[in-house]
């Protein structure tokens, strides 16, 4: 369910050329990878949706600066905390690049369906509620606890955001390395194209603390935009080139995918080939981002009829082998 939140900015950074990190606070418990946010740009009619990148709990939020940690202290309820991706392309991303520590953010959240994760029985670090939904704690080293519940039977999930153009060119392959070894027969290929890394690293990051082997391939034009957390990295090329070897080496039982249009086409082209399921985060340009205008439709397939889905509402992460390209 959505609510409006306000969180603080904890860190900005630049990452590649043009492309930020933004993390916030917030008072969410959780949110699931392929969600996403929406956040308030001052003077602008229309909020900028943004996949989530990152999510965890109970984050050092403490530091050196005394008006800061008022501030923090003043918002003790938002203890969870929030990293966005983002492309330098308009008013809207310049005015979040120049937000300091601090700052408010006034932003939708959670947004957007979710990608299905596998179940993972083996795994005895997870634990079922009787709804069969699956919660994960861990800790990493700066003390920030995630804390990820997987309804498992939800079907789909992400957000649209501002991406790269396809690439295209010569492919340099920068890591062949195989993904991590983990004890599980479930497989899992995860495609970023661009910006659509983002929600990648965050379905990437869940799938390890379930120990479900995955490979994630991402694609940059040039070397200066590439954003690191993949096993492999294409740079001036596409991505698309480097899956059929990938699936005829690692043998991937579905396909996870976020970029742009004609990236996604070809990721749900090459499931269909393979007999593998694939699941989008499609990208459209968004207006209300809670399905009210319905500026992001898309149509699917389904059950022998073709119907009209909105991209916000109803998505952003599709059945491959449900959508009907226009």
């Amino acid at each position: 369910m959505k609510k409006h939140l306000k969180g603080i900015v904890l860190n900005i950074e630049n990452i590649a050329k043009d492309t930020v990190r933004l993390e916030f606070s917030t008072p969410l418990e959780s949110i699931l990878p392929g969600q996403f946010v929406s956040i308030l740009i001052p003077h602008k009619t229309l909020r900028r949706p943004f996949s989530v990148a990152d999510f965890c709990l109970n984050s050092a939020f403490g530091t050196n600066n005394r008006n800061f940690d008022s501030i923090l202290e003043e918002n003790a309820k938002n203890k969870g905390a929030i990293t966005v991706l983002f492309k330098l392309k308009g008013d809207g991303t310049n005015y979040l690049k120049g937000l300091q520590k601090g700052d408010m953010i006034d932003y939708l959240a959670p947004l957007g369906n979710t990608f299905t994760i596998p179940d993972n029985k083996n795994n005895p670090k997870n634990t079922a509620s009787a709804s069969g939904d699956i919660t994960i704690k861990t800790t990493d080293a700066r003390g920030c606890e995630t804390v990820d519940r997987i309804n498992q039977t939800v079907m789909n999930g992400t957000k649209g955001m501002d991406k790269d153009s396809e690439p295209s060119g010569a492919i340099e392959t920068k890591a062949v390395a195989c993904a991590i070894g983990v004890n599980s027969s479930k497989k899992a290929l995860l495609i970023g194209a661009g910006i659509g890394i983002a929600p990648m690293l965050y379905l990437k990051k869940i799938l390890d603390k379930k120990s479900i082997s995955n490979y994630l391939i991402s694609g940059f034009k040039t070397e200066e935009e590439v954003i690191k957390g993949s096993d492999g990295v294409v740079i001036g090329g596409s991505v698309i080139d480097k899956v059929q070897n990938l699936i005829d080496e690692f043998r991937p039982e579905i396909l996870y995918s976020c970029g742009p249009k004609v990236v996604l086409q070809m990721v749900c082209d090459i499931a269909k080939k393979n007999e593998l399921r694939a699941e989008i985060a499609m990208e459209k340009v968004m207006a209300c981002g809670i399905g009210v205008c319905r500026g992001c439709v898309i149509k699917l397939e389904k059950d022998d009829a073709i119907k009209n889905a909105s991209v916000c509402a109803d998505g952003p992460v599709f059945s491959g082998a449900e959508v009907i390209w226009e």
